[in-house]
């Protein structure tokens, strides 16, 4: 996928499609891309007002790399979100 196509997706969309795993990558291209689609999906977050309680919840449920057995790199906010 191209990143014009990404760029093209819905919020939802763009997170399943999203390699969360793009920084650990021997292949600079693919940490770019990488790179690239989470500035997408954050610029687009923000475009719709930031990130809610719901967005966390999709980020979680569609990126949920884990570290170990028992343990998961979920996004959270250090603050009140709407």
């Amino acid at each position: 996928m191209t990143l014009e196509q990404f760029e093209e997706l819905s919020v939802e969309e763009m997170m399943y499609h999203h390699d969360g795993w793009y920084m650990m990558s021997d292949d600079h291209s693919k940490y770019e891309q990488g790179v690239w689609e989470r500035n997408i999906i954050e610029d687009r977050i923000a475009s719709q007002g930031g990130w809610t309680k719901d967005l966390i919840e999709m980020w979680n449920n569609s990126y949920n790399p884990k570290i170990a057995d028992n343990i998961d790199v979920r996004l959270t906010l250090p603050f009140d979100t709407k």
